[in-house]
């Protein structure tokens, strides 16, 4: 599951270490299972179910040394115009899946809300709020972090060149805090622009 931030895949509270990965996917209906291998030495399982306005997702890990997690997400439509996204996490020795933000071994877990408005044809709105949260390791080890995002991508169409532009513009808060206490925060701006080829 990503987001629509402008850097899809990357978002506090989402969970999907980018490792090399062998996957066997299948469909079965409204149902699509799939089993991946990612290294190193991790063996996922998950379930997807698409149906209606609803696209839900379990998914279950097991590792090395015994690594374990398991999570669940939905995205449900709330009208022809509301799309609610939520993702929960919980792992034993893996909170590292939660894009890294805390190192491998230890326990965690995570969460990401959010919602996405299309408020034209062509403007989408959406707003994500995330955090990873692990147990005591030692002083210096992240206690917790989070990141609020609020964003808008307009699209433009031109029909004339068989091709679309895509502005976007979002804002983010980040901050974390280590068991020792220090905290730290950062507030950032990112524009993309991007034309395709239709």
């Amino acid at each position: 599951m990503n987001t629509r931030v402008i850097d899809p895949a990357y978002h506090t509270g989402l969970i999907g270490s980018r490792t090399r990965q062998l996957r066997v996917t299948r469909s079965l209906g409204e149902y699509q299972v799939a089993f991946a291998w990612e290294g190193p030495g991790n063996f996922v399982g998950k379930v997807v179910r698409d149906h209606h306005r609803q696209h839900l997702e379990l998914a279950a890990f097991t590792g090395r040394s015994g690594h374990r997690g398991v999570q669940g997400s939905a995205v449900l439509s709330a009208g022809s115009k509301v799309r609610l996204i939520t993702q929960e996490y919980w792992g034993e020795g893996a909170a590292y899946q939660a894009l890294g933000v805390v190192a491998p071994g230890i326990n965690g877990m995570a969460a990401l809300q959010g919602a996405e408005v299309q408020a034209q044809r062509n403007l989408l709105i959406y707003t994500y709020g995330g955090l990873v949260y692990a147990s005591h390791v030692s002083a210096t080890e992240n206690r917790v972090v989070r990141e609020v995002t609020v964003g808008i991508d307009r699209r433009v169409l031109l029909a004339a060149l068989h091709s679309s532009m895509l502005f976007s513009l979002q804002y983010s808060h980040l901050d974390r805090s280590i068991w020792a206490g220090p905290q730290g925060a950062m507030d950032y701006l990112q524009y993309r622009f991007r034309y395709t080829f239709n």
